[in-house]
């Protein structure tokens, strides 16, 4: 429960449900609790439901739900209020909040619970009278100070008159003496007369008029925003007003979700992505389903073709494709039923004959401005374009040329990245809307950027652009795939054998089997590292197979790409530190297709099974300084060739797992 975007599900009214969060260090340890308090703080909105003391169990934080707890279906946030036995107050997740999602039930509502939620709803009622009330009293204020500013004007002009009449009386009074004095006292209090009474009239005229103006200027600007916060509750999010370039969440974000599972929509709703991509196909019973391949073996728990599946039977199923997850394959109404006009939606046709289906469906609910539908075949698109649907063209080949497609009324395509360059640019010089797909990476995102295409398909939106969060110790605690953990694909010659990894409880990453391939994953928690930084790492050697056989730290590669072969052309290039099972310990410059070895290997400590070495590396302006720190062992490499970039990890052959990855930065 200690990733950023975990969500917690709960169905109202149960009890003795749980919420369980283990805190940990700085360094990534278990926090300490002996000895502590704790509280649990859910909220929604600026309304807080439960403030209550949790329990210590062992490393863990939990709470146990009552009825009351789960009374009122929403969407909450929660964290641990945590006092150590020194007194040091912790709120727990550090980062982020823990999200909890209470649904409906079936079952009706108690009369105790019904009068539980009338109450709610009153109160709700009160709180909007009270911002109302408290608008009208500021109203009300403004135009008490205009009213006293009339007040003072009136008082001012009266004094000013009063002036006016000692001025006549002392005219009076010096009736007989010299002329010219006279003239002079007269005109001197007639324009203090003038004066006063002309500028201060002026002057609360103009204050009157501002107070007014501005009273007017706030209502109707709290008016505005009023009317287009219900606008956009009723229209929603629509696919004609994204701003481009737009991200498609493929398959619900399916680098770090479970597979166009109802867990990854969510997650990729939690996390404020707007449009969410799916496969829709037709169950055995003509239910519209979310699923990409035409078999159920590769991403779930069951096997055979998707045809012979009812929605009960393909509901039933478990997404087992990802560790740490057991995903929920989902209905595509029930999607529509949950987040209604909240995200866009971009349905793609899998199979013969739902194209009406799936228009007719987005009509019923009333969802046509919030959805794009694609599909590879031309012809599925035509009843979608008669309903003024936006649609996207799909294509993996260039044998259609772009005036064709916007002859066929479509103005928008996605483009396989395995297309020419030639091919997506003369897409955009015709004025086609390009989508490139799948871009999981973040120098192909730039380059297609730079040709000027409007949008992407990506396993992982938040990493491509560069909105994924940076940490500065490693995920593994997490158990599941964090933000750009990518591995590179299995190669036509047999070396890169294409295994992310796996975890091993309770923080460790890596490959345990023995292998005959080659292994890189990137590490995407640790960002883009700075021109200076220091990491340590803990490496275990699981499983051995030779002396010559290594695990690999691999750091400041330009590219969000490596491995060792090369085998995407010139991608490939950094810093790939081998720590092999004799202990010896290399340091390889990959520039492209070429590998030189920085230095003389550091022999060091033979490497058995079951033990873990301990690493650091220190990066400078100038050097690379390696240290086995477990052993003493260190050594310095003088080279500037890169910086920054980004980091992985790789073994060949050898089971390996790393932990407690550590991350420093000194340099910008």
């Amino acid at each position: 429960m200690g990733g950023a975007y975990m969500v917690t599900f709960f169905k109202r009214n149960d009890t003795n449900d749980r919420i369980e969060y283990m805190p940990t260090t700085s360094n990534g340890l278990p926090e300490d609790l002996t000895g502590a308090t704790a509280k649990f703080v859910m909220t929604s909105g600026d309304k807080t439901y439960i403030n209550a003391d949790a329990d210590i169990i062992g490393d863990s934080l939990v709470y146990v739900f009552n009825a009351a707890d789960s009374l009122y279906v929403g969407n909450y946030v929660g964290e641990f209020h945590v006092t150590l036995a020194d007194g040091t107050i912790r709120h727990y997740p550090r980062k982020g909040f823990l999200s909890i999602v209470i649904e409906r039930t079936l079952d009706p509502m108690s009369e105790t619970q019904a009068e539980e939620a009338i109450a709610l709803n009153v109160s709700l009622i009160e709180d909007f009278k009270a911002d109302i009330n408290t608008q009208v009293a500021t109203m009300r204020m403004a135009a008490t100070d205009a009213q006293a500013a009339t007040i003072t004007a009136n008082a001012a002009a009266s004094h000013a008159q009063t002036q006016g009449d000692y001025a006549k009386s002392e005219a009076d009074r010096l009736v007989g003496t010299d002329v010219s004095v006279l003239d002079n006292k007269i005109g001197a209090l007639s324009n203090l007369q003038t004066i006063n009474k002309d500028s201060v009239v002026a002057a609360v005229n103009e204050t009157t008029a501002q107070l007014a103006e501005k009273a007017t200027k706030d209502e109707v600007s709290n008016i505005s925003l009023n009317i287009d916060g219900v606008n956009k509750k009723l229209s929603g999010i629509k696919f004609s007003d994204l701003q481009e370039p737009i991200y498609f969440a493929h398959r619900g974000a399916k680098n770090i979700f479970p597979e166009s599972s109802q867990e990854a929509y969510r997650g990729c709703v939690n996390m404020g992505l707007s449009v969410i991509e799916m496969d829709v196909r037709q169950a055995t019973d003509g239910t519209l389903i979310v699923h990409h391949d035409d078999t159920m073996e590769r991403t779930t728990n069951k096997t055979g073709s998707i045809d012979y599946y009812s929605a009960m039977g393909f509901k039933s199923a478990v997404i087992d494709l990802l560790p740490g997850w057991a995903g929920t394959p989902v209905l595509f109404e029930d999607l529509l039923r949950e987040f209604g006009n909240k995200v866009v939606y971009a349905p793609e046709i899998k199979g013969a004959g739902i194209n009406t289906k799936l228009v007719d469906t987005m009509i019923k609910y009333n969802l046509q401005d919030n959805v794009i539908i694609q599909s590879f075949s031309a012809p599925d698109l035509t009843y979608a374009i008669s309903k003024k649907i936006p649609v996207i063209y799909l294509k993996a080949s260039d044998d259609v040329t772009p005036a064709t497609i916007l002859g066929w009324g479509i103005k928008h395509v996605g483009l396989s990245t395995t297309l020419p360059d030639s091919y997506v640019t003369s897409c955009i010089n015709a004025g086609l809307k390009v989508y490139m797909y799948t871009v999981n990476r973040r120098y192909e995102h730039t380059k297609y950027l730079n040709m000027g295409v409007h949008g992407f398909f990506s396993d992982d939106p938040l990493w491509v652009k560069g909105a994924s969060p940076v940490l500065e110790w490693d995920s593994f605690r997490d158990q599941v795939f964090s933000h750009g953990m990518f591995q590179p694909p299995v190669d036509g010659n047999g070396v890169l054998g294409g295994n992310r990894g796996e975890f091993v409880s309770p923080n460790k990453f890596g490959w345990t089997d023995g292998g005959t391939l080659r292994d890189f994953c990137m590490q995407g928690w640790a960002g883009e590292l700075s021109s200076a930084f220091t990491l340590s790492a803990k490496m275990n050697l699981v499983s051995s197979v030779s002396s010559v056989r290594w695990g690999s730290i691999v750091f400041c590669t330009p590219n969000d790409y490596f491995d060792d072969q090369n085998t995407s052309g010139n991608t490939s290039s950094g810093y790939n530190l081998l720590i092999r099972e004799s202990g010896s310990i290399e340091l390889f410059l990959r520039n492209g297709s070429t590998a030189t070895q920085l230095g003389t290997s550091l022999a060091t400590t033979a490497i058995a099974a079951g033990q873990q070495v301990s690493i650091k590396i220190q990066a400078t302006a100038t050097q690379i300084i390696i240290t086995r720190t477990d052993t003493g062992h260190t050594m310095t490499i003088n080279d500037t060739t890169f910086r920054k970039g980004y980091l992985h990890l790789g073994r060949n052959y050898s089971g390996v797992t790393f932990e407690n990855i550590n991350i420093v930065r000194q340099g910008g």
